[in-house]
Order: structure tokens, then sequence, then C-alpha cells
């Protein structure tokens, strides 16, 4: 089993797939979850996917305002360290995830950063 990146008491961990490949079942399951805190294409290559993507968040897993998604040019990795991978001391989440198709990556260089 491959390890995930720890960051305190909490795992990070990314959903790579693709197209009709089963991400949105498997996004699913994990946001039923208590202790995961998921989020859909929030780095995806167009902006429709990226604000529905956003607008789909469970909002009783985010107590801290979620703001502005991904935009063109920014960097993936800051939006995912402020945004996606972190929770307030109050929150009992363990393992924080994001989808991403393998193809929006290569798309732009700012989102390959992630």
């Amino acid at each position: 089993m491959p390890k995930f990146p720890v960051v305190g008491t909490h795992r990070n961990f990314v959903v790579l797939g693709h197209a009709r490949c089963g991400s949105n079942l498997l996004i699913g399951a994990l946001s039923d979850h208590p202790q995961i805190r998921v989020v859909g294409e929030v780095l995806g290559k167009d902006e429709e996917t990226r604000k529905t993507a956003w607008a789909r968040v469970n909002l009783s897993r985010w107590k801290e305002p979620r703001g502005d998604g991904y935009q063109v040019g920014e960097s993936g990795a800051k939006i995912l360290a402020t945004k996606i991978f972190r929770s307030s001391p109050d929150e009992n989440f363990r393992a924080f995830s994001f989808k991403l198709f393998y193809d929006d990556a290569r798309f732009d260089e700012n989102i390959s950063s992630a």
C-alpha cells in the first residue's frame, strides 16, 4: 500500500483519474466519511468545472469560508495548501483529498504544481 504524505495528524491524497473511470463514485463514497474532507475537480482545466466542483463542497465540512477557487495563473500548490489540505484546530479530519484528471494537470503548469 502506498504511503501518503502526513501533515500533522492527517493525510493528504489525490484521486487521480480520467473521464469515465468511476472517480465520481469514489469521491461520493469518500465524502460520506465523517473524517475525510474531499472536493471534486477544483483544479479542472475549464472554469465551469472548477466552479461546479467548488459549489458542490459539503458545507458542513468547511467551517471556514472557502473563498474563491483556483483561477488560471495561480499556483495549484498554493490553493491546495490554503484551501484544501488544512483545517481549523477544532475540526476532526484525518484526511484531505481532491480529484484531478491526468489531462488537467498537463493543461497548465500552475495546476501541475499541485
